[in-house]
């Protein structure tokens, strides 16, 4: 078996959304996916890339999308449940049409690829909450003993009975994080201050033979602005300690506009090779994007997701807006003309009367 389960992507969803598992830029190639989820049955589904319509096959509880015009396809489980959650065997093949040695006859020939595995945890929507960056957050666990308190399934801290957290000094949360109890209903209260885009993740409490039930914890922040026509830069920090794998970004429209490879230097997106600008270090967990000249079709959401779909804690928001001149009068000018009227009106009242 070619799968190291220790290896796997792990992806995060709530009940009744969309949930994207899977990215693949095609470029002419065609693909096979089949999807196996463990004691269950196998699911394939075919996209023929180099195909000039759009596609979408459905099977079962997932779809597989593609776009012609951007040349990518995308793997979709529509309105998830809970039923949904576990382990899959994800395997990719691709095929690229060839010409032959006779006249107007194409054929396959298949592209090595491999399996993959995904790990998908979806929540009720009373399980996940909802942070803004700069605020703080708290998180209640029921728990009995001695705990720790797990982020993304690495500890970052421990606490014994009533004496609170010893938070690592390596864990980003470190002076941010605080515990307290309830000692009549046997809860501790996880508290979270000056919160920001690196706290989102899964949250839960062990003890030595039970785990409790998990928080899904998603952090926004307020929107980036700019008008038609400026420039715009976006970061990200990533919660891992460097990123071994492929990213894509991902623009609003859903298109790929850049590929990040931790080996090779950025590849951008033709449509914005001109306006797209990177600086950054995946390897050391932060990347920054300049977008040029922005356009009111730039306005949306921006991801970044692993080359399997597993998306990148942070997302980024961008409202573009056209620029449109304002004209103000200065309100001096405004008082002046006021002032001018009254003492008219003052005037032709006093010469009336005198009259």
């Amino acid at each position: 078996n070619p799968v190291n389960d220790i290896d796997r992507d792990i992806v995060d969803t709530i009940v009744g959304e969309q949930c994207i598992i899977g990215t693949w830029s095609l470029n002419g190639s065609s693909l096979t996916i089949t999807v196996t989820k463990r004691n269950s049955a196998r699911l394939t589904a075919f996209i023929d890339g180099s195909s000039l319509k759009d596609t979408t096959v459905q099977f079962s509880r997932f779809l597989l999308k593609y776009n012609h015009n951007t040349m990518a396809a995308y793997l979709m489980i529509s309105n998830v449940s809970r039923n949904d959650e576990g382990l899959y065997e994800i395997e990719e093949n691709f095929y690229l049409k060839k010409p032959t040695q006779y006249d107007n006859f194409m054929e396959y020939y298949m592209i090595p690829s491999g399996i993959w595995i995904l790990e998908l945890n979806v929540f009720d929507t009373d399980d996940v909450q909802h942070g803004e960056t700069g605020k703080s957050i708290a998180l209640e666990f029921e728990i009995v003993s001695r705990i720790s308190t797990l982020f993304n399934y690495i500890t970052v801290c421990a606490t014994m009975g009533d004496q609170g957290c010893n938070v690592s000094t390596e864990s980003h949360l470190h002076g941010r994080l605080s515990c307290t109890r309830d000692a009549m209903y046997n809860i501790y209260k996880i508290t979270i201050t000056n919160v920001t885009l690196r706290d989102a993740g899964l949250y839960k409490v062990s003890t030595n033979s039970n785990e409790s039930k998990r928080r899904f914890l998603n952090i926004t922040e307020k929107p980036t602005c700019s008008v038609a026509g400026d420039n715009l830069t976006i970061g990200w920090f990533f919660n891992q300690q460097g990123i071994k794998r492929t990213l894509l970004v991902i623009h609003p429209n859903r298109e790929v506009i850049m590929n990040l490879r931790p080996s090779n230097a950025p590849e951008i997106n033709s449509k914005f090779q001109h306006r797209l600008s990177y600086n950054g270090d995946v390897s050391r967990s932060f990347m920054m994007l300049s977008l040029l000249n922005v356009k009111m079709s730039d306005s949306g959401l921006y991801t970044i997701q692993t080359q399997h779909g597993n998306t990148i804690p942070g997302y980024k928001q961008v409202n573009v807006e056209d620029h449109v001149p304002v004209y103000v009068i200065p309100v001096t000018v405004g008082i002046f003309a006021l002032i001018n009227l009254i003492v008219c009106l003052l005037i032709s009242i006093l010469t009336a009367s005198v009259a």
